[in-house]
């Protein structure tokens, strides 16, 4: 308790309630607590990004970092939100997985003070269980019966899954807004 009535600066012969209330003053006047060497400092910011990794199965295996301003990289875990505070207004964010990556888009603070964004792939899971089931069907048709031709149609979603990937890379990741 002797660290928590040095850091409330004047109470330091206070009462807890009064060391409890100057902390809930900070963190209502949005300051963000930082722990460095053992102590507590506070960053005092105005604006927030809020980002969240969709749990999806071709996301799961990628390492998905946000860069802020080109200058800051904020890896983000699966399903969990990564709150990122921006000090200056119009900061660019991009994600990226080192291969893929978003269009920068650039912010503007009027009203909001924080923006909720949702990283998401371009195939999503639905997809990819539709791909693997129409090119499992049109290969074993195909196969027991002879025709060439459904063996053909059956690598249509490996060349629309590959197409997406390596192509159109800048498509694959999204960062869309909640």
């Amino acid at each position: 308790m002797v660290g928590l009535r040095k850091l409330a600066g004047p109470y330091n012969s206070c009462s807890r309630s009064k060391v409890k209330g100057d902390f809930e003053k900070l963190f209502k006047s949005s300051a963000l607590p930082v722990i460095s060497n053992f102590k507590i400092r506070f960053i005092s910011t105005k604006y927030y990004i809020v980002i969240t990794r969709k749990n999806n199965a071709l996301l799961s295996f990628l390492k998905i970092r946000a860069i802020i301003n080109g200058k800051e990289i904020y890896p983000l875990p699966n399903s969990k939100p990564v709150v990122i505070p921006v000090d200056d207004n119009n900061p660019k964010v991009v994600i990226t997985d080192g291969y893929h990556f978003t269009k920068p888009v650039e912010l503007v603070y009027h009203h909001v003070h924080t923006y909720y964004f949702k990283v998401v792939c371009a195939i999503d899971d639905f997809q990819m269980t539709a791909g693997i089931a129409l090119l499992s069907t049109c290969y074993l048709t195909g196969f027991f019966s002879g025709l060439l031709v459904l063996k053909l149609i059956s690598f249509f979603p490996v060349l629309y899954f590959l197409f997406l990937y390596y192509i159109d890379k800048n498509e694959f990741i999204q960062l869309r807004a909640t």
